[in-house]
């Protein structure tokens, strides 16, 4: 078996599952409903629906497809997102997530690795359970792209900041159904397109609003090669001489802000071009393997990454080193 580490995937434990239905009660933003084995989000009345076909997110699943491809390890964050839930529900549901993937990680030696979930609506719980979950050994904490109404760049997501930079607990940021999905609302854009938008939208916050200024040992990995950000560098970086007048004179370039060393990469976008574009654009110091399994498949973002033109000790970087320089010894 390859010295492979995969930093994004899934899992959606029993036991959670179980009780969703419980944590969703009286959510109608989105309404959570159980349905011939999957969870359905419902979103707009149900005429946004977000199905998860919960066997495609068992351990055993996952665990199938690794064996098949070769990959050692697997950092996993459980699904469904507890911060869709209401918010007095938010604490006791992440708490119970996290112990189920613990449980999983500890029923699987050597193949999983904790990614947890915080209540970032309730900072005091928030910061709590960030504490407990380094303590349960897990090697991130996952930062959505909002939580509920909360913006990546709210005042009131500092505290929590504060205490992941303090326990040296990375934050992954991930996608969520954006706050104005109604008007994509078509054509499976949302999935498609909104999420990773969305996403790269809430990683500019980051950088505009300063967070990486307050906090400059808070460290970060973003998904899917980036976003679209790399290739909007242009439009960021770039003003015409006209509207110069009106641009902060300290503001930097896109690039400065994306190559930060304190901010992370996973090549998440089965695309030669793209994926060269991220090796050429952001280097490949800080770049790692991430599947977003079940959403792309491991073997066929390998076999992408091999065609880039990296060599060998950039590949095994991608594959292993980065990650082990960022959450330390995981095989």
């Amino acid at each position: 078996m390859r010295k492979l580490i995969d930093v994004h995937s899934h899992v959606a434990p029993k036991g959670y599952l179980a009780n969703l239905e419980q944590y969703a009660r009286g959510s109608r933003e989105p309404e959570i409903i159980r349905q011939d084995g999957m969870t359905i989000k419902l979103y707009n009345d149900g005429k946004y629906r977000m199905p998860m076909n919960e066997s495609m997110f068992s351990p055993e699943t996952i665990l199938t497809q690794m064996d098949q491809v070769g990959v050692q390890m697997n950092l996993i964050s459980g699904v469904p997102d507890p911060g869709v839930l209401p918010f007095e529900r938010q604490p006791a549901a992440c708490r119970h997530l996290n112990d189920c993937v613990a449980e999983i990680v500890k029923a699987h030696p050597g193949r999983f690795r904790g990614i947890g979930v915080l209540p970032w609506v309730c900072p005091d719980d928030a910061a709590k359970e960030a504490g407990r979950i380094k303590e349960l050994g897990f090697v991130a904490a996952m930062l959505y792209s909002h939580s509920g109404p909360l913006l990546v760049d709210d005042p009131r997501m500092d505290p929590t900041y504060q205490v992941c930079q303090d326990l040296a607990l990375p934050l992954f940021l991930h996608p969520d159904v954006p706050l104005w999905y109604d008007v994509i609302n078509d054509y499976n854009m949302v999935s498609n397109v909104g999420l990773v938008m969305d996403n790269s939208l809430a990683l500019l916050r980051l950088f505009k609003s300063g967070v990486f200024d307050r906090f400059p040992k808070l460290q970060l990995i973003m998904p899917h090669a980036g976003g679209v950000l790399p290739y909007l560098d242009g439009r960021l970086s770039y003003t015409p001489n006209a509207f110069r007048r009106f641009t902060p004179e300290n503001q930097k370039p896109l690039a400065d802000y994306m190559r930060n060393p304190n901010i992370w990469y996973d090549l998440c976008n089965p695309s030669v071009p793209v994926l060269k574009m991220a090796r050429e654009y952001l280097g490949t110091d800080r770049l790692m393997f991430g599947a977003d399994y079940p959403f792309v498949d491991q073997d066929v973002l390998l076999d992408k990454l091999q065609k880039i033109g990296c060599s060998a000790a950039e590949l095994d970087g991608i594959f292993r080193g980065n990650a082990e320089r960022l959450f330390g010894p995981l095989l």
